[in-house]
Formats: structure tokens, C-alpha cells, sequence
């Protein structure tokens, strides 16, 4: 995993695409603000899993 760096609520607002691209390219992003810190990182779907495997597990319960 690269660089993992820290942004501002206000940066994070103001360069939403640049900080999902960091998560995508770099690994997770942190935003700090008064309530605390926040990670953003990115979650690649899952293509390995066979049709069997995704059919055996059911719909979600609502």
C-alpha cells in the first residue's frame, strides 16, 4: 500500500475526486475534523467468486 495521507473536511469537500482516486490508487484516506477522524478506502468488487458461490449465498434479508 502507498502513502496514506491525512485531509481536512474542507479539503476532502473541495477535492472529492482526488481523495477517491488516493483510496483507489494509494490505499486508505484519512479525514480529520472537530468529531474525529474518518478512513476512506476502497473496496474492488469481488470478480473471482464463481456464479455458484454468489447464487448460494441468497438475497439479503430486508
Amino acid at each position: 500500500m502507498g502513502f496514506v495521507q491525512t485531509w481536512t473536511s474542507a479539503q476532502a469537500k473541495a477535492e472529492l475526486d482526488q481523495l477517491l482516486e488516493a483510496a483507489k490508487n494509494q490505499g486508505p484516506q484519512e479525514i480529520k475534523d472537530s468529531r474525529g477522524s474518518f478512513t476512506v478506502r476502497f473496496n474492488a468488487p469481488n470478480r473471482s467468486q464463481s456464479v455458484t458461490e454468489f447464487l448460494s449465498k441468497g438475497l439479503p434479508d430486508e
